[in-house]
């Protein structure tokens, strides 16, 4: 073989090492907040593949694409997430690869294994729920974290129906963390539960707070500056994550986690989480449910 023939031998053997080790590198929360809007607030590959697929007609700025995706994805006001019915399914074999470049599909991991608290985002889905508290145990058992407060952040929102018992969001957390044993395998650290009632809009009408909303109220204990692991669940990472660097002042360090989904994946969940990620992204502060 000649020195050529050896030369380009060996540099296939280099890119397949490199895309071997790459596909096996933990996702974390840093990859996840460039992979809709890059540092140069510019829209990723993915994100305007995605709005070519789905015939989103925009200006070609991020403030005409974040204009659209508000008006074309995001839910009625009055939908919970879980209540959403899935309008993707003939396009799925299209998105969801776009969606997995988004990181709105893969376990995202912690960053490091040192926090100061663990924030537990609460959430009316039983099995979001449950992947979030389950998760924090899990990272806790196997030694890969370790924290020094721990946090949930719950409301009154009613619950799937699937515990109707329960009746609302914090009652399911509160069952879940003593189910799962996160309870009993967190009872030497100091624990903060908050939970905040419905608000009331017009006419009387309740909406749930928004994790801007849990957040806040635990700010107003004066929680020393410090850093947060924070649990959601996907496709929620990037958007949450969003949400609590927004909220939390400086001081406070965020790195949010959450494993994949177990369940068959809702494509017009996940535009709806994706069109409020990206208005949080570039505006902060969003109106909304969650």
């Amino acid at each position: 073989m000649g020195k050529t023939q050896m030369s380009w031998v060996s540099l296939i053997i280099c890119l397949c090492f490199t895309l071997l080790s790459s596909e096996h590198k933990e996702l974390t929360i840093q990859n996840v907040r460039t992979a809709v809007i890059d540092n140069q607030k510019k829209p990723s590959k993915s994100l305007q593949h995605l709005l070519k697929e789905l015939n989103i007609i925009h200006n070609d700025t991020l403030t005409g694409i974040i204009f659209e995706t508000q008006k074309k994805w995001l839910r009625p006001k009055n939908k919970e997430r879980g209540q959403l019915k899935d309008t993707l399914f003939t396009k799925k074999e299209f998105c969801m690869p776009l969606f997995k470049n988004m990181g709105m599909l893969d376990q995202v991991h912690p960053s490091f294994t040192e926090y100061d608290y663990a924030l537990i985002l609460g959430v009316e889905v039983p099995l979001w729920a449950y992947q979030r508290i389950f998760f924090c145990k899990q990272l806790l058992d196997q030694g890969k974290i370790n924290v020094k407060h721990l946090v949930i952040l719950a409301c009154q929102r009613r619950v799937d129906l699937i515990f109707p018992e329960l009746k609302t969001e914090t009652n399911l957390m509160k069952f879940l963390l003593e189910r799962t044993g996160l309870q009993e395998k967190t009872k030497s650290l100091p624990t903060t539960f908050i939970n905040l009632p419905m608000k009331k809009e017009k006419e009387n009408q309740e909406i749930p707070p928004s994790t801007r909303d849990t957040v806040q109220q635990w700010l107003e204990q004066k929680p020393k500056p410090g850093k947060c692991l924070i649990f959601s669940n996907q496709p929620f990472v990037g958007y949450q994550d969003a949400v609590l660097q927004e909220t939390l002042p400086e001081g406070f360090t965020v790195d949010t986690v959450g494993l994949a989904p177990k369940e068959g994946v809702n494509g017009s969940l996940y535009l709806d989480t994706l069109a409020r990620w990206l208005y949080e992204k570039q505006f902060g502060n969003i109106s909304s449910n969650y």
